[in-house]
């Protein structure tokens, strides 16, 4: 298997894909022959190459990198029910929001006094401290951590799914959908590896909408947006008012646990 990384796979596609149209459009084509099958026998090469990092088992690898870090202070990081929560957090937002959250890495840090807990994004492209609130009860204590953690993950939804790692996400959620009727094979017949509809997937999650039928959203962003030549402001506010959204004090509701005291 080639060392070229998702992204990188997908720019080199993306790039003899324009220089094939090019040349076939050239009026000099039949004497462009060979350098044209040269290039198709590359893009085809590559095709093969970002199938096997698309197949399962590289995509549970890629969701095992540690791109979110959770540093609890010591006292936080006794929390059993705390660590637990954060495992069915990730369960949840993939089933509700179709958001799959790569592992989160949890560590203790010293540094942070007792009510502290820090979230960043590996390489410190994001990173803030918080504090628990003075009149906390302790049960509350893990609801209002997995709660910050969450709306971080939203906020941030761009940097955590950078746009290429898209690709592996959406099909992940597309290959799990039980939904009849979904046509998944017109979609993937048009060239959605360009940014638009990457792009507005983070979009949507940052804005707290539901992406989990990938093949409803993607199917109608391209009926509005491509096959009905609407203008790209239009089509995505079109989208989002038959989407569900989920409001802020449904956060924390579907994966409340019994705290160990």
């Amino acid at each position: 298997m080639s060392k070229l990384s998702l992204s990188e796979i997908t720019e080199k596609m993306l790039k003899l894909e324009d220089e094939l149209a090019m040349l076939r459009k050239n009026k000099f084509e039949k004497f462009l022959k060979i350098n044209i099958k040269k290039k198709e026998g590359k893009l085809t090469e590559l095709m093969k190459n970002r199938s096997l990092l698309l197949s399962e088992s590289n995509f549970l690898s890629n969701l095992r990198s540690d791109k979110v870090v959770l540093s609890l202070s010591f006292k936080l990081a006794q929390r059993k029910d705390l660590i637990y929560t954060v495992s069915l957090m990730r369960e949840s937002m993939a089933k509700n929001w179709g958001y799959l959250v790569p592992n989160i890495w949890i560590v203790d840090n010293p540094k942070l006094a007792d009510d502290e807990f820090e979230i960043k994004l590996r390489g410190g492209a994001v990173s803030e401290i918080f504090k628990l609130d003075a009149n906390l009860r302790r049960e509350d204590v893990s609801n209002y951590v997995i709660a910050t953690l969450q709306t971080f993950l939203f906020d941030n939804a761009s940097t955590v799914l950078s746009l290429h790692d898209m690709n592996l996400y959406i099909s992940a959620i597309k290959a799990n959908e039980t939904e009849a009727g979904q046509n998944s094979s017109f979609w993937e017949s048009v060239n959605w590896l360009r940014w638009d509809l990457k792009s507005f997937l983070c979009e949507l999650l940052q804005e707290r909408y539901s992406i989990k039928n990938i093949s409803f959203v993607a199917d109608k962003f391209l009926e509005f947006y491509y096959l009905k030549n609407k203008n790209l402001d239009y089509s995505i506010s079109t989208l989002k008012s038959i989407l569900p959204m989920y409001p802020e004090k449904l956060f924390v509701s579907d994966w409340v646990i019994n705290s160990v005291n």
